[in-house]
């Protein structure tokens, strides 16, 4: 070996492979996300300027829809959705997620999973519920206790859902029915905690839609932060 073609490179060590790009695909549905969360609660906070009536007659419809559509057995329904969303039920099923990444010792999946849960719903759910102040429907099924917007229960199941997929996704490498499969599945989950909130009265139905956006909005951005990280230790 000549003197020009020594390396610092220990003998026989393999090099490092480079670390994933971030998806750009995760950063413009985060923007947009977050945007349309942030435009929807414009559009129902009360901050005497005035603001467009068309959002308000919306919820005011669906509202009735869903009151004129109440049954014992959608009633009870979501009921169970309701005690679902609430403690100690939420903490049972991250403290399972979080339990299981750990023992998996994905620290990096874990931490993702952690901070889209924690900004989304103690934090940010919680700051904007102060902020815009917005009353809820009058005629509640379950007692509540904080403003409308956004609905916590909607956001913890957008969260929860959509993060635990997109680390599985990952993790398995699915075919792409799978891949559809999974993502309809969280699609699910968040659309029947989002109709449960508005059927038992404790929401509008912007509320949810928020809280969707809310949710989803920051999964992704701290995906989009951590993806390289995440992609290149669960592939381990």
């Amino acid at each position: 070996m000549t003197e020009g073609s020594r390396t610092d490179r220990p003998t026989g060590a393999a090099p490092q492979a480079p670390l994933p790009g971030r998806p750009v695909w995760a950063a413009r549905t985060c923007a947009a996300a977050l945007a349309l969360f942030a435009l929807l609660g414009l559009f129902v906070a009360d901050f005497g300027w005035g603001r467009p009536e068309a959002v308000q007659q919306a919820d005011d419809l669906w509202l009735g829809a869903v009151e004129a559509a109440r049954a014992p057995e959608l009633t009870g329904v979501a009921l169970f959705l309701d005690a679902a969303g609430a403690v100690p039920y939420t903490y049972l099923a991250l403290g399972g997620v979080a339990l299981l990444l750990a023992v998996w010792r994905r620290w990096w999946a874990l931490l993702f999973f952690a901070l889209s849960y924690v900004t989304a719903q103690p934090l940010a759910t919680t700051l904007f519920k102060a902020l815009l102040d917005r009353p809820r429907p009058v005629d509640r099924l379950v007692p509540t206790d904080s403003a409308a917007y956004p609905s916590g229960h909607t956001v913890t199941a957008a969260v929860i859902s959509f993060a635990l997929v997109m680390v599985v996704l990952v993790a398995m490498r699915p075919r792409r029915y799978a891949f559809g499969l999974s993502i309809g599945a969280a699609v699910l989950i968040t659309a029947a905690m989002a109709w449960s909130r508005t059927y038992l009265g404790a929401h509008w139905l912007s509320d949810t839609v928020g809280a969707v956006c809310l949710g989803v909005g920051l999964t992704l951005l701290w995906w989009w932060l951590l993806a390289p990280r995440i992609r290149a230790e669960l592939r381990r």
